[in-house]
């Protein structure tokens, strides 16, 4: 089973098991979900969507800039060149932004995601170095996203770990950041040891659905359609989606339609 597809599966399954609570008002200290139901209170249904995997390919920037709203947030390779004044420009030409947290992968080390991937097999002290580089970089960025296939936060104490560094790095700047995250076991651990150690630095935005890089025409266009469901249905629905330039373009056409079937396009951070 592809990849999207079981993210697909995974969230209609979330879908179907929320629809039977009354949502409450959350407090600025709990996890902001990207399935709260703003949608719902004004009346209105939403779509936000984040491109990823930014950086390495200048055309596909460009095709951004050129073809997409600036409510869009755009996910960038912390390897990416001279990426601290490129994110600048982007924030002041109205464009948000966020890094990506490179955290081990699944089928590490056959996938190695660079020399500052988080990994549970080396001392916290090479970590906390790792992040604080990656942290270093998000001057112009509102915060970071975590890879789809990561497996670091299926840990209990590595999990506690991340939060309470990054929630020191914020702290020793004076600012807040949002960690952006998708993976369904990251559900657990991170939504439950957020609330438990009442961080004050950090939000929480879950994603409701990934478009990966490998996803096939018709893998998107079903993606595309549990994103309207969703926001049909909960009022709100977040959607990342790769970079590949196929992708954008069909990103483009879809975003596009949404006024027609009376959704709107909205940013994460709203």
């Amino acid at each position: 089973m592809s990849r999207i597809k079981y993210y697909i599966i995974a969230a209609f399954i979330s879908l179907l098991f929320v629809s039977f609570f009354v949502f409450k008002e959350e407090d600025s200290k709990k996890p902001t979900h990207g399935t709260t139901q703003k949608g719902k209170k004004d009346g209105k249904h939403k779509i936000a969507v984040i491109v990823s995997n930014l950086g390495h390919v200048e055309e596909n920037i460009k095709y951004i800039k050129e073809k997409f709203s600036k409510k869009v947030i755009l996910g960038f390779s912390p390897y990416t060149y001279s990426l601290t004044g490129l994110t600048s420009t982007l924030q002041s030409d109205g464009w948000s932004s966020l890094i990506l947290m490179p955290m081990q992968p699944a089928n590490y080390p056959l996938d190695d995601l660079g020399p500052y991937c988080l990994l549970d097999n080396i001392p916290n002290i090479e970590n906390n170095s790792r992040m604080e580089w990656i942290v270093d970089k998000m001057s112009f960025s509102e915060g970071i996203y975590l890879n789809t296939d990561q497996v670091l936060t299926l840990s209990s104490d590595d999990t506690i770990w991340f939060l309470k560094w990054l929630e020191i790095k914020l702290d020793e700047l004076n600012r807040r950041a949002l960690v952006v995250y998708h993976d369904p076991h990251d559900i657990h651990f991170l939504e439950k040891y957020y609330e438990q150690l009442s961080l004050s630095a950090i939000d929480l935005l879950k994603v409701d659905i990934v478009v990966d890089r490998d996803a096939t025409d018709h893998e998107i266009n079903q993606a595309f359609g549990y994103a309207e469901l969703v926001s049909n249905s909960r009022g709100m629905a977040v959607i990342m989606c790769d970079s590949k330039h196929n992708i954008l373009q069909r990103l483009e056409k879809w975003m596009e339609q949404l006024g027609s079937k009376g959704i709107e396009l909205v940013s994460a951070l709203e």
